[in-house]
């Protein structure tokens, strides 16, 4: 994992592409994906919220809040460990009907 910052230490920004957002993700690959977690709080937040984030570089990107039920902890290791054939586990974890769509 790679810390890449803080979302409104002292304010909110953005729009940004994700691309953009560090030296690393302007490595990344067309059509190679980059999965995780993002945890978002602020100080005016009624609650932390936890989103499971798919980004497939060129082509599409969604995410999902996560459920209170949910080990983002837990899930990524089952990724990782599903190796090449990671695809059914990010489905069942993150059911297609749960996806909202990051617009271009």
């Amino acid at each position: 994992m790679q810390e890449v910052g803080f979302i409104r230490p002292r304010g909110g920004r953005g729009s940004w592409r994700l691309a953009d957002l560090t030296a690393a993700a302007r490595k990344v690959p067309t059509g190679h994906i980059v999965f995780g977690a993002v945890t978002v709080l602020c100080s005016e937040c009624v609650k932390t919220r936890t989103y499971w984030v798919l980004w497939k570089r060129d082509e599409t990107a969604w995410y999902a809040e996560m459920r209170n039920d949910e080990n983002w902890g837990a899930g990524m290791y089952r990724v990782l460990q599903a190796g090449p054939g990671y695809g059914p586990i990010i489905d069942e974890l993150v059911p297609v009907q749960r996806r909202l769509r990051v617009p271009e």
